[in-house]
């Protein structure tokens, strides 16, 4: 067996597009969920302020620095792209590249480290809009989504940490978590 520790992707957003990203390994899904540790407490923080366009602000900036993290924790390299006439790079693209791909890249990247598009919306601060409908709701939800954040932590992090409190219960495939395009669209 010949493990590969990158995938080559061609872009649905701009035909002619591929990009390479690096596989999640053991060490790897460690680096990320370190890097991104101080970002999910302060998301976490948020959750229990009241639902503001302050709150709503900073929590959207502490998620598009999330993005960026990840896009350059997984994306190798890109062909195919040129940005205002110079090949494009993993800084490049984030800092002035088409908002298509970058969304698609991410959306790639979250599938691959296994976070799914429902996970991440749960691992986002709560609206506190609820709260008329049911009083205690406003704290239940503050705690649950403060919780989720953590959760969001422990998915990144694979459970694999001592102080996740959850028995490891998959079986190692050995690709690192890895699923590839084609078994994505069986499933």
């Amino acid at each position: 067996m010949n493990y590969t520790s990158t995938i080559d992707v061609e872009s649905q957003a701009i035909p002619g597009v591929q990009y390479r990203l690096r596989r999640v390994s053991f060490q790897r899904r460690v680096n990320l969920a370190r890097t991104l540790r101080d970002h999910l407490e302060a998301l976490s923080r948020l959750a229990i302020l009241e639902d503001t366009a302050e709150r709503a602000a900073q929590t959207a900036l502490i998620s598009a620095e999330m993005d960026a993290i990840q896009l350059r924790w997984a994306l190798d390299s890109i062909q195919g792209l040129e940005i205002d006439g110079a090949l494009a790079t993993v800084d490049s693209l984030i800092e002035a590249g088409p908002e298509s791909l970058v969304a698609e890249i991410l959306a790639v990247v979250r599938r691959e480290t296994g976070l799914s598009d429902e996970e991440r919306k749960n691992s986002e601060p709560p609206s506190t809009s609820c709260a008329g409908e049911e009083p205690d709701r406003a704290m239940r939800g503050s705690a649950e989504n403060a919780s989720a954040a953590v959760s969001m932590s422990s998915e990144i992090a694979g459970d694999s940490s001592p102080n996740s409190g959850a028995p490891m219960t998959n079986a190692s495939s050995g690709d690192g978590g890895i699923r590839t395009a084609s078994s994505n669209r069986s499933s």
